[in-house]
């Protein structure tokens, strides 16, 4: 896979009315929640947390607040299967984003049914990935506009 990455070269400004996408990186791998924050900055997906293990990406999924999860399924405490229903549950705006080395058909046609935004595999090529999570953070801030405030619905 060819990654969008130019030593010595910054990351583009997010542009004003294009708001970036802000995602939550649950991954039990410190080097790739590293790698994919230092890509995602050369895509306009701006990175507010990461969590090592499901249970670290419950809490920072509802303290953070984040447009989208990517949520790897292989961690530790808690696994992404469990750590996503409980998001979905907890923070049903927050968008998942599957992102797996292991695919595996019938968890993704459960995790599908039960609201996951996507299931992608690790191999998916770089645009997919992240047009994917663009596309997940797009539909999020669609809800949140949509949601009316407590001062519209306090008579």
């Amino acid at each position: 896979m060819e990654l969008p990455f130019h030593p010595g070269v910054s990351a583009p400004d997010a542009t004003e009315g294009d708001p970036a996408t802000r995602v939550l990186i649950a991954d039990d791998a410190e080097t790739t929640r590293a790698l994919l924050t230092d890509l995602f900055a050369f895509e306009n997906l701006r990175v507010v947390g990461h969590a090592g293990d499901g249970a670290e990406a419950i809490e920072r999924a509802c303290a953070l607040e984040p447009d989208v999860v990517l949520m790897d399924l292989h961690m530790p405490r808690v696994d992404g299967v469990a750590a996503s229903a409980a998001i979905l549950e907890l923070c049903p705006r927050t968008q998942i984003v599957v992102l797996t080395s292991h695919p595996e058909d019938q968890v993704r046609r459960t995790l599908l049914e039960a609201g996951v935004f996507a299931y992608l595999n690790k191999g998916d090529p770089w645009p997919e990935i992240c047009d994917t999570i663009r596309r997940a953070g797009e539909f999020k801030r669609n809800l949140d506009r949509d949601r009316p405030t407590l001062r519209e619905v306090t008579p």
